[in-house]
C-alpha cells in the first residue's frame, strides 16, 4: 500500500443512504409478518394467508423492477419504500377473492363451485380497483403535472407492482386455493383413525 495505516470510509449522505437501504430488508420482512398475522386472524387459517401472500407479492415485486426499468429510473430508497408499501396494497384483491370463496363454502357450495363463482364474481371489482389505483398514481409517476424526482419512483413502483399482480391474483389464487384444499384433504384422510375418504369434501376451511 502507498499509505500504510490509512483507512478510507464514506460518511455524510452516502453513509446515511447505505444505512437506510440496510434497514429496508428488515422493514419489508416485518411488513410481511404483520400482513400475515392480520390475514390469519381474518380468515382463522394458517394456510390461506400463504396463498394470498405468495401468489400476489412476488409478482408485485416483479412489476416494481419492470416499471422502474421502463421508466429509466434507478432502484432508489423511495422506490424501495414504495415496494414495502406495496406488500400491504397488493394483497387487497386476493383478500377479497379468498373471502368470497370462503363465503360460498360456508353457504354449502362444493369447493370447486365456490372457487369458480368467486373468481367470476370478483373479476370486475378487482379490475376496477386496480385500474383506478394505477390511473390515480399515473400523473405523479409519469410527471403529467410536473416532474417530481422524489415521489415519482414510489408511484411507479406501486402502480406497476399492483398492475403486474392483478393477473396472478385472478388466475393463480383460485388454482393455488384448489391445490391447497386437495393437499389438506389428503392429509386429513391420511390421519390415523380417520374414516373420511379423500374424495369427500371436508367442511372445515383451508
Amino acid at each position: 500500500m502507498r499509505h500504510p495505516g490509512a483507512n478510507l470510509f464514506f460518511g455524510g449522505a452516502l453513509a446515511d443512504s447505505s444505512e437506510s437501504f440496510a434497514q429496508l430488508l428488515p422493514a419489508g420482512l416485518i411488513a410481511l409478518v404483520l400482513v400475515y398475522l392480520v390475514l390469519a386472524v381474518q380468515f382463522r387459517s394458517y394456510l390461506q394467508p400463504f396463498i394470498i401472500l405468495f401468489t400476489s407479492v412476488p409478482f408485485g415485486f416483479v412489476g416494481v423492477f419492470f416499471g422502474l426499468f421502463l421508466a429509466g429510473m434507478d432502484l432508489s430508497f423511495i422506490a424501495l419504500i414504495g415496494a414495502v408499501a406495496l406488500v400491504g396494497i397488493v394483497v387487497n384483491d386476493s383478500l377479497v377473492l379468498v373471502d368470497f370463496i370462503n363465503q360460498g363454502r360456508r353457504a354449502g357450495l362444493p369447493v370447486r363451485q365456490a372457487v369458480w363463482e368467486g373468481a367470476m364474481m370478483r373479476v370486475r371489482p378487482i379490475l376496477i380497483t386496480t385500474v383506478t389505483t394505477v390511473l390515480g398514481l399515473a400523473p405523479l409517476g409519469v410527471g403529467l403535472m410536473g416532474n417530481d424526482p422524489l415521489l415519482a419512483p414510489m408511484a411507479i413502483a406501486i402502480s406497476f407492482g399492483l398492475a403486474f399482480a392483478t393477473a396472478p391474483t385472478l388466475v393463480g389464487v383460485p388454482i393455488v386455493y384448489l391445490v391447497a384444499d386437495d393437499i389438506r384433504r389428503l392429509a386429513i384422510a391420511a390421519l390415523p383413525g380417520n374414516t373420511t375418504p379423500a374424495s369427500e369434501p371436508v367442511r372445515s376451511e383451508a
